[in-house]
């Protein structure tokens, strides 16, 4: 059986001018120069004004930049509970920790990763 390329995900937002898609599939057979990924992560943007449609390569992760992604947003959560008001002291103590416990976590998954792939 072959593996065909496949949409796993796509997450859509609006803004005033802008319809913003992010989509996330799975490729078997990637172009050159990442001949080991199979994971891409993919933008596009439609400006409501003139329909005019502009698209970014995709992105292709490896397995470790997909663990490292995916904590980064598990533990990002985790900060934003509510609505942040940017300029507040409390969002910005919160912002502080959450850019603290990340740069922990990512020492630990660079040592963690060290020599794999």
């Amino acid at each position: 059986m072959k593996i065909r390329k496949q949409l796993v995900e796509k997450f859509s937002k609006e803004t005033r001018g802008h319809e913003i898609t992010l989509t996330a599939g799975i490729d078997p057979s990637p172009p050159d120069p990442y001949p080991n990924a199979i994971f891409y992560v993919r933008m596009e943007s439609i400006d409501k004004e003139t329909n005019k449609k502009s698209k970014v390569e995709p992105i292709w992760l490896s397995l470790n930049e997909m663990a490292k992604l995916s904590v980064l947003m598990t533990i990002a959560s985790r900060f934003w509970i509510e609505r942040l008001e940017k300029t507040s002291w409390q969002s910005q103590k919160r912002i502080e920790a959450f850019i603290n416990a990340w740069g922990h976590v990512k020492d630990a998954m660079d040592s963690l990763f060290e020599g794999v792939c």
